[in-house]
């Protein structure tokens, strides 16, 4: 295979180069990954590979973790390789209110009961809260009390759901 310069043989001609030099040029700045449009574009994809991976349906289980633990280690079989460990001091804590808390019906229900089925708007809404991320630690702030709350994503078509075991 032939290189001329920095470019690709199929790159030699002025519009193919070009096109590639504007598209490392938004994937090299930040405020352009960040712009509504690209962020829109990146969150109804990844709604489609949830879509996809549910059946087009999807449940969310909402697991009390009183305090804010060490870590958490989400288990989808028996296999070590199946566990994945994750520290609340790195990810993302959405805190909402009571009041909050009703508004998302959805999110609301997961809480009280500990899992609900939700329809293609509500996974709209969850994304919103923690785009390309199916789980997020939710703190609840309720008269001076803060409550904490693991909750994710799930396909109810699975044998099992995810297990989830505080350190």
């Amino acid at each position: 295979m032939r290189i001329s310069g920095l470019c690709h043989p199929e790159c030699e001609n002025d519009e193919n180069r070009e096109y590639r030099r504007i598209g490392s040029l938004v994937d090299s700045l930040p405020y352009y990954r960040q712009h509504p449009l690209v962020r829109m574009h990146d969150k109804h994809k990844f709604e489609n590979e949830i879509l996809y991976w549910t059946f087009h349906n999807c449940a969310l289980m909402a697991i009390y973790i009183g305090d804010l633990p060490k870590s958490v280690t989400v288990s989808m079989g028996d296999e070590s390789a199946k566990n994945v460990r994750l520290d609340p001091k790195t990810e993302a804590i959405v805190s909402l209110t009571e009041l909050d808390l009703f508004i998302c019906g959805w999110l609301d229900s997961a809480v009280k009961s500990g899992w609900t089925m939700m329809n293609e708007e509500d996974l709209d809404q969850f994304l919103n809260f923690v785009p390309n991320k199916t789980w997020f630690y939710l703190k609840v702030s309720q008269q001076a009390k803060e409550s904490y709350y693991f909750v994710m994503l799930f396909s109810p078509h699975v044998s099992r759901r995810p297990l989830v075991s505080l350190q």
